[in-house]
């Protein structure tokens, strides 16, 4: 089914015959894949379609300048244009044979009414040719739709029984599944003007206009370019484009450990590949380094005076990717803003605050301000609290309370001492120090909530008095 459908780019002009019968059998391999999927409604619609299908090719054989053979195929183009009619009543979008798209339908619809008009009026051949095209097309649109469905449904598979590491998983799903149907979508569009060309018998005009668009040579400033070649370009700096917003993607492993100097010095590897694909995509339009050289000189003034933020930003960024002050994952704090670093870009970073929102930050301000990084070389953190108590209860009680308290909590880092230390005394009171590692900086205000309501509950359990600070 595959290989048939692609038939026709395999070359520009193909035999009508070769695609009335490749279609035919992309129907038949169709039905005969997904019947036990469709219901009796379903399946009566496919032999109303295949029924169809061949009443046109054999009617068209026969056609002749007799009034008789003239109306048995307008009877049929009449029955196919009822046929088209019902197909646009939608029963259930899952099954590619009860439901044609508004554009496919109506453009179907008008073939087939062109048909019956040329008949009427006696122009045969164009009578023929458009009621071959109509059958064609519907084929088509079906085999198509199903050709989709399936690459689709194919692709789900793979998701969902392909293992955690496998390259795939690299990829958002759904994203993957939009740019399917777009790749399928223009694959369906360039086949759709193949075999139409081909049916319609036109292909040499469409091969002589599209020469012409694209083959003629056009000047501005002494530039020679052709459309062709802005078309070639535009394609070579989008792919440069896809791949540097996507190259963490296809880089990164699922669950596996994060590479912090590829991570460090991805951001750069970005910029250089935009540049090159750039530089590629001017290089095809006939721009030498020369001219390019005097265009950007011509423009450097207004760039200096209109983007030098953006400009000091972007070398901001080079700056941070060498002497990296902070790594994606760091929990990093600069003037009112706090968070952690969830994406270092060569013009701006990402910060998650605590209460969820993500906050843009130009480089040029990290790079400037004074940055405090929380978490430099390791994630945990000490917390440091202080408890005034007033008790009658000993002391040393206190402290082994305090001790066990804070062990029982699972966000505590136990590879880091534990201090619990009499800072000072009063005539009443004791000023008890706290220090202790956390795992995540992230957790300091979950502990400190907890722990100081069990220390609250505990002092009125004893009738003492704890302030904190």
């Amino acid at each position: 089914v595959f290989f048939l459908i692609l038939l026709p780019l395999t070359s520009l002009r193909i035999p009508v015959i070769v695609l009335e019968l490749s279609y035919l059998l992309i129907f038949g391999f169709l039905y005969l894949l997904i019947r036990s999927e469709l219901s009796n409604q379903h399946l009566k619609m496919m032999q109303y379609v295949f029924f169809y299908y061949l009443l046109v090719l054999a009617s068209n054989l026969v056609l002749d300048t007799g009034w008789m053979s003239r109306i048995i195929v307008m009877l049929i183009n009449l029955s196919g244009i009822c046929l088209l009619w019902h197909l646009g009543r939608k029963v259930d979008g899952k099954i590619p044979f009860d439901y044609l798209r508004p554009f496919s339908r109506w453009l179907l619809l008008i073939i087939s009414m062109a048909a019956i008009i040329f008949n009427l009026f006696g122009f045969l051949n164009l009578a023929r040719t458009c009621s071959i095209a109509g059958a064609v097309g519907l084929l088509q649109a079906f085999s198509l739709h199903a050709f989709r469905d399936m690459l689709s449904h194919d692709l789900l598979n793979s998701y969902e029984n392909s293992k955690e590491d496998r390259f795939i998983n690299r990829f958002d799903k759904q994203k993957i599944l939009a740019a399917l149907r777009r790749i399928i979508g223009l694959f369906a569009g360039i086949l759709v003007i193949i075999i139409w060309a081909n049916t319609l018998h036109i292909t040499s005009e469409i091969r002589r206009l599209g020469d012409r668009l694209l083959n003629n040579t056009h000047t501005i400033g002494g530039v020679n370019y052709t459309y062709g070649d802005v078309l070639l370009a535009f394609a070579v700096i989008w792919t440069a484009n896809w791949i540097q917003k996507n190259l963490k993607d296809l880089l990164d492993q699922p669950d596996a450990k994060k590479n912090q100097r590829r991570t460090a010095l991805l951001p750069l590897v970005r910029v250089v590949i935009f540049i090159v694909g750039f530089l590629i995509g001017i290089r095809i339009l006939g721009l030498g380094v020369d001219k390019l050289t005097v265009i950007v000189g011509a423009l450097s003034v207004g760039i200096g005076l209109g983007l030098q933020n953006i400009i000091n930003n972007f070398v901001s960024g080079v700056i941070l990717v060498f002497e990296r002050p902070f790594k994606v994952g760091d929990y990093v704090e600069l003037a009112d803003k706090k968070g952690q670093v969830m994406q270092v870009g060569i013009r701006s970073s990402t910060l998650l605050t605590d209460q969820g929102a993500q906050v843009i930050i130009p480089n040029g301000d990290l790079l400037s301000g004074r940055l405090v990084n929380w978490t430099f070389e390791e994630s945990d953190i000490r917390l440091n609290l202080q408890l005034t108590i007033v008790t009658a209860r000993s002391i040393e009680e206190w402290k082994k309370w305090l001790e066990d308290t804070i062990t029982s909590f699972k966000e505590i880092d136990r590879s880091l001492p534990m201090k619990i230390l009499t800072k000072d005394i009063t005539a009443d009171a004791y000023v008890v120090s706290i220090q202790v590692g956390l795992q995540n900086v992230q957790q300091i205000e979950w502990f400190r909530s907890k722990f100081l309501e069990q220390v609250k509950a505990e002092a009125v359990f004893h009738d003492s008095k704890v302030t904190s600070a």
